[in-house]
C-alpha cells in the first residue's frame, strides 16, 4: 500500500506495473524525495521509504527485501545514498522502471519530518536548491532536534550544516543564521514555541 500518494492508473508500462505492484503489496511505502515535495519533472524518479523489518536481535526475520529482490530490485552501492543519518539502512533501484525504495529504520519519523518539511516555505527553500551537501544538512539536523540539549554550549556539527545552509541561500549574516537555527528552528521541531521571531534578508519564518 502507498502513504501520501494515491496511485489509480492501470498498468501499462514498466513504470505503472511496478507502481501497481507497491500499492497493492501488503508493505507500506511513503512518497518522498521530488515527487512527494512537489519539486519533480516528468523524468524524476519516484522515490519511496519502507520500514525495514530485517534486523531483530542480529537476525534475518524481515520480508521487505525478499519481496524487492523478487521484484526486480537491486541493491545499490552505499555510497550513492544522500544521507545515512536519515537512518537508511540500503536503497534498491528498480531494473526496469526509475523506482528506488529506501529501507530505514523509522519510517514514522521521517514521514513526520518530511511533512513538516513540506509545509514550511523556509525548509522547502533549501529542497528548491537542489545542493544535495546543504539538502544532506538539512536532513541530518532535523533527523537530530529531539536530542539536542539546549543547556548545550557546543553546537553539533550537523546543526553547523543547517546554519550554513540558511547563510547561503538567505543573504544572511552568520550570526543571524545561527540565532534563526538555535532559537527558531530548534524549538519548532522538538514542539517548543520559539523563543524569538526572526526576519533576516529574503527571510521570513512563519509558523
Amino acid at each position: 500500500m502507498f502513504k501520501n500518494y494515491t496511485h489509480t492508473v492501470s498498468p501499462k508500462t514498466d513504470q505503472e506495473r511496478i507502481l501497481d505492484l507497491l500499492a497493492e503489496s501488503e508493505y507500506v511505502f511513503h512518497l518522498t524525495g521530488s515527487r512527494f515535495f512537489k519539486t519533480h519533472t516528468s523524468l524524476s524518479d519516484w522515490d519511496f521509504f519502507v520500514q525495514d523489518d530485517f534486523r531483530k536481535g542480529g537476525l534475518i526475520v524481515g520480508t521487505i527485501r525478499q519481496f524487492l529482490y523478487k521484484n526486480q530490485f537491486a541493491l545499490m552501492p552505499k555510497s550513492d545514498y544522500l544521507s545515512t543519518a536519515q537512518g537508511i539502512n540500503d536503497v534498491y533501484q528498480h531494473l526496469a522502471a526509475n523506482v528506488q525504495i529506501q529501507v530505514i529504520v523509522d519510517a514514522g519519523k521521517k514521514e513526520k519530518i518530511q511533512a513538516s518539511i513540506l509545509k514550511n516555505d523556509n525548509l522547502m527553500q533549501i529542497i528548491k536548491m537542489r545542493n544535495k551537501d546543504r539538502i544532506k544538512g538539512m536532513w541530518e539536523t532535523l533527523y537530530s532536534l529531539p536530542s539536542i540539549d539546549e543547556n548545550s554550549r557546543e553546537v553539533p556539527v550537523n546543526k553547523i550544516s543547517m546554519i550554513e545552509a540558511v547563510k547561503d541561500f538567505s543573504g544572511a549574516g552568520l550570526k543571524e543564521s545561527k540565532d534563526f537555527v538555535e532559537q527558531v528552528l530548534v524549538p519548532h521541531f522538538i514542539g517548543e514555541e520559539p523563543t524569538m521571531k526572526v526576519k533576516i534578508p529574503r527571510f521570513c519564518w512563519t509558523i
